[in-house]
C-alpha cells in the first residue's frame, strides 16, 4: 500500500512540474522551467515548409549526389541544438511523402537533461523509428561527421541562443553536396550595430547602426558563411534570407567547386554610411573579367576563363548628396539574398490546400515569401522613405509619388521585408535624392525651411543646392509599382506577436535537470 501511495504521490509531482504543448503534429511534455517561445512557431513552420519543398522538388539533387544518398539509406538531418527535440519531430511527422527519402533525423543536444526530455518526447509522438537521440556537442558531432562522406549530413538546422557564429565552421565543412544550412542567429543588436566590435570578433564585419541593419545584418552572416566556405574550396547560395521578430534566419546550399571560390571576393562588398544623410555607398572588393585570350574566354574552367582583380574605389573621400564624412562597415554579402526559382517553388507549395491548413502561422509566411519573391535581387541594400524625410525636414511625396517618379525615369522599385519604409530601386542615391528633392522644393517657401533646417550649412539646405541636380520628374502614378502581393492583401510586414515578447532569457540548466530528475 505504502509503496503505491508513493508512486501515485510521485506521479502526481511530476505532472504538476510539467506543461503539454501542441505544434504543428508534435505533441510535447515538458518541465516548466524549460524556455519554450510560441513566438517561434513561424520560424519553425517557414523551416518545416522550406525542408518539404527542399526535399519534394529534388533541389538537393546534384551530379551523382542521388545515387550517392540512395546508396547509404537516404539523406540525414541533424537538429544540432535540438533542446526539446520539437523541430526533429515536426520534421519526421510534417514531411509527408518527400520525407520518405529521409533516413534519418538526428535530435542533438549536450544537456543531460534536455537529451532525457528529447527520448521522453520521441516516444510520446511515436517516431522513434526516425527521430534518434545524440548526446553530444555539437561542433563535435559536426567534425566527427565530415571525416567520412558516408557520415555527413544532408540537412543541418542550427537554432542557438545567441549567435550561431562558432557553429559556421564545422557546418560547411561537414554538410553534405548541395546540402541545406538553416541557421538562426538572434544577437540582433550586435549585428544591427549596437556593439560592432562584438560582432567584427563574431562574423568578422562590422556592423552599422541605419534604418538598413536587419538586412546588413543577413549580408554579414551570409558573408561569414561565405569566407568560413571558401576554407574549404566551397561556396554558398542563399535560398532564402529572413529578418523577423529578434532573430535572423537563413537557408543556404553549400557546395565544392575551388574555381568558384575565386569568385568569393566579388560576392562581397565594403559599406560607406554618411553619418549625417546616411546615404549608403557599396564598392566590391573583388571584380573578374574574361580573358582577351578567345581559347581561354570560351573555356569551362573558371579558373582560366575569367581575369581576377581587386577592385578600385568607386568613391570619394565625402559624401556626394552631402559632403559629409563616411562610416565604414562590412564587408557584407551584396550578391543575391535569395534564390528566385526556390521562391517560385515555395509559392507553388504555398497554393496547395493542405498547406494552408497544416501551419498556424500560414498567412504570414505566404505574405513573406511573396515580399521576398518581389525584392530586387540587385543593388543590395534599400532607401528609407523614414530617413529622408527626417534628413530634409520638409513636405515629402507619399511612397506612391515617390516610386512612380522613379518608375516614370525607367528605373526598377521594389518594397522589402525588412523595413516597412524601405524601397529598393536601381536608380544611383543622386536619382533618388534629386526625387525627393524636387518634391520638397515645390512644396516649400524657401525662407522658412531654411530657418526650420538649421541655416544654410545645414545637411537639408546642401543638399537642395548640390550642384548638378536634375528637376524633370514625373510625379504621375504609374501602376507598375503595385507588386503581386498588394494585389493579393497579404500580411506584408510583421507586427508584435504578443505585448510582451522576444528572445526571452537563457533557461536555468540547474532548474532544468532539478525539475527533470523529479519527473523522471
Amino acid at each position: 500500500m505504502k509503496s503505491g501511495i508513493v508512486s501515485e504521490t510521485v506521479s502526481a509531482a511530476a505532472k504538476a512540474l510539467t506543461r503539454t504543448i501542441k505544434e504543428g503534429q508534435a505533441l510535447l511534455e515538458i518541465p516548466k522551467a524549460v524556455f519554450y517561445n510560441p513566438v517561434q512557431e513561424f520560424n519553425r513552420d517557414l523551416s518545416v515548409l522550406v525542408l518539404r519543398t527542399y526535399l519534394k522538388h529534388n533541389v538537393w539533387h546534384h551530379r551523382h549526389e542521388e545515387k550517392h544518398v540512395k546508396a547509404r539509406g537516404g539523406l540525414k538531418i541533424l537538429d544540432a541544438l535540438s533542446a526539446s527535440g520539437l523541430r526533429s519531430i515536426r520534421y519526421a511527422q510534417e514531411l509527408g511523402a518527400s520525407g520518405d527519402i529521409v533516413d534519418k533525423i538526428v535530435a542533438n543536444d549536450l544537456s543531460d537533461s534536455a537529451v532525457s526530455l528529447i527520448k521522453r518526447n520521441i516516444e510520446l509522438n511515436g517516431v522513434h523509428e526516425k527521430v534518434k537521440c545524440s548526446h553530444s556537442d555539437a561542433i563535435h558531432l559536426l567534425n566527427d561527421s565530415s571525416r567520412s562522406f558516408d557520415d555527413r549530413f544532408h540537412v543541418i538546422d542550427l537554432d542557438p541562443f545567441g549567435t550561431g557564429a562558432q557553429f559556421f565552421d564545422a557546418a560547411v565543412r561537414s554538410i553534405g553536396e548541395a546540402g541545406l544550412l538553416m541557421i538562426t542567429c538572434t544577437d540582433v543588436a550586435v549585428l544591427c550595430g549596437n556593439a560592432s566590435e562584438s560582432c567584427f570578433a563574431r562574423y568578422g564585419s562590422m556592423s552599422v547602426r541605419a534604418d538598413h541593419c536587419h538586412e546588413v545584418a543577413l549580408r554579414i552572416v551570409l558573408r561569414s558563411l561565405e569566407q568560413h566556405a571558401a576554407v574549404y574550396g566551397r561556396y554558398i547560395k542563399p535560398l532564402l534570407s529572413v529578418s523577423a521578430d529578434f532573430y535572423v534566419r537563413v537557408f543556404v546550399q553549400v557546395f565544392t567547386q575551388q574555381a568558384e571560390t575565386k569568385k568569393s571576393a566579388s560576392k562581397l562588398s565594403q559599406l560607406f554610411l554618411c553619418k549625417e544623410c546616411k546615404t549608403h555607398e557599396l564598392t566590391k572588393l573583388g571584380s573578374y573579367e574574361l580573358k582577351e585570350d578567345p581559347k581561354q574566354a570560351k573555356s569551362t574552367n573558371l579558373a582560366v576563363k575569367f581575369k581576377y582583380k581587386p577592385s578600385e574605389v568607386q568613391i570619394g573621400d565625402k559624401c556626394r548628396i552631402c559632403s559629409g564624412r563616411y562610416t565604414i562597415a562590412g564587408p557584407i554579402w551584396s550578391d543575391p539574398m535569395h534564390d528566385a526559382k526556390f521562391l517560385e517553388l515555395l509559392k507553388q507549395e504555398l497554393a496547395l490546400e493542405e498547406t494552408e491548413k497544416q501551419f498556424n502561422t500560414f498567412k504570414r509566411m505566404k505574405g513573406l515569401v511573396y515580399v521576398c519573391s518581389e525584392e530586387l535581387s540587385e543593388p543590395a541594400l534599400f532607401f528609407s522613405t523614414k530617413t529622408i524625410s527626417k534628413t530634409l525636414k520638409s513636405k515629402m511625396p507619399t511612397r506612391k509619388d515617390a516610386l512612380s517618379a522613379l518608375v516614370n525615369a525607367g528605373y526598377q522599385v521594389s518594397g522589402t521585408h525588412c523595413f516597412q519604409y524601405g524601397f529598393k530601386t536601381n536608380a544611383p542615391s543622386t536619382v533618388v535624392w534629386d526625387v525627393f528633392s524636387q518634391f520638397s522644393e515645390l512644396h516649400m517657401n524657401k525662407e522658412k525651411f531654411v530657418q526650420r533646417a538649421g541655416g544654410e550649412t545645414s545637411t537639408a539646405v546642401r543638399i537642395l543646392n548640390r550642384p548638378n541636380r536634375l528637376r524633370n520628374y514625373d510625379f504621375t502614378y504609374n501602376p507598375k509599382i503595385e507588386c503581386e502581393s498588394q494585389r493579393l492583401s497579404l500580411v506584408r510586414f510583421h507586427i508584435n506577436p504578443t505585448r510582451d515578447w522576444g528572445p526571452g532569457s537563457r533557461p536555468s540548466v540547474t532548474e532544468m535537470e532539478c525539475e527533470t530528475s523529479t519527473v523522471e
